[in-house]
C-alpha cells in the first residue's frame, strides 16, 4: 500500500510540475523525483501512467478552462474557509464525473 501511495504522490508531483513548466511558471519547490525511464524498462508502465496523467490533466483544463477561470476569480481563500472552499471547487469540477 505504501508503494502505491508513493507512486501516486510522484505522479501527481510530476503532473503539477509539467503543467507549471508548460505554462512558463516557476517550478521551485515542486518535487521532481520521478525518474525518467526509457521505453522497454521495468518501469515502462510508470512512464505510460505519467504520460497519460499529463494528457488527462491538459485535456481536463482545456475542456473546462472557462469554469476554472471563473472559479479562480471567485476564489478568496482564508485559513478558516480553506476546507469548505476546496470542497465546493471539487464538487464543481467533478460534477460531470470526469
Amino acid at each position: 500500500m505504501a508503494a502505491i501511495m508513493e507512486e501516486t504522490r510522484l505522479l501527481l508531483a510530476d503532473s503539477i510540475r509539467h503543467r507549471l513548466v508548460t505554462n512558463g511558471l516557476s517550478v521551485a519547490g515542486v518535487e521532481n523525483d520521478l525518474p525518467q525511464q526509457e521505453c522497454g524498462t521495468a518501469d515502462d508502465m510508470m512512464d505510460k501512467a505519467r504520460q497519460s496523467l499529463r494528457h488527462l490533466c491538459t485535456s481536463l483544463y482545456q475542456n473546462h478552462q472557462a469554469q476554472f477561470d471563473d472559479m479562480l476569480q471567485k476564489l478568496h481563500i482564508e485559513p478558516n474557509t480553506l476546507h469548505d472552499d476546496l470542497e465546493t471547487i471539487m464538487a464543481d469540477v467533478f460534477y460531470d464525473q470526469v
